[in-house]
């Protein structure tokens, strides 16, 4: 078994913007109801955990010269990111009513783009600092 790579605090950091952009939504989200909120929030917070699936399950072995359990894990952590996004939304959509299914989804989708683009983001901050 590898060490653990480092960088959590990274991925926490990454949580936590994740965490503040859905709430930001939510809060936007009351020009319309609060249906619309409370959806906000659950589809933003099925992404934010989904990634933090991900990343936790992805980021277990340091240095490269475990790359193949690097790999292996990579794609079980992709696996567990599928598997969590599809049990919550079944919860959700089997528990709770009424539901804004838009701003559920946009929501998710919202928090998903943005995960996709923050570790660029902090990056280039990070060389700015530097």
């Amino acid at each position: 078994m590898g060490s653990k790579i480092p960088g959590r605090p990274e991925i926490v950091k990454i949580a936590a913007i994740e965490v503040l952009i859905t709430f930001m939504l939510a809060v936007m989200m009351l020009v319309f109801d609060i249906t619309a909120v409370y959806s906000a929030v659950m589809g933003g917070l099925i992404a934010v955990l989904a990634n933090l699936v991900c990343l936790l399950a992805s980021n277990k072995y340091f240095p490269a010269s475990a790359v193949h359990k690097m790999v292996r894990a990579f794609y079980q952590g992709e696996i567990y990111k599928l598997v969590t996004v599809a049990v919550l939304f079944a919860v959700i959509f089997k528990f709770v009513k009424p539901i804004n299914v838009i701003s559920l989804f946009s929501a998710f989708i919202i928090v998903i783009i943005i995960n996709g683009f923050l570790p660029m983001i902090m990056a280039k901050e990070s060389k700015k600092i530097d």
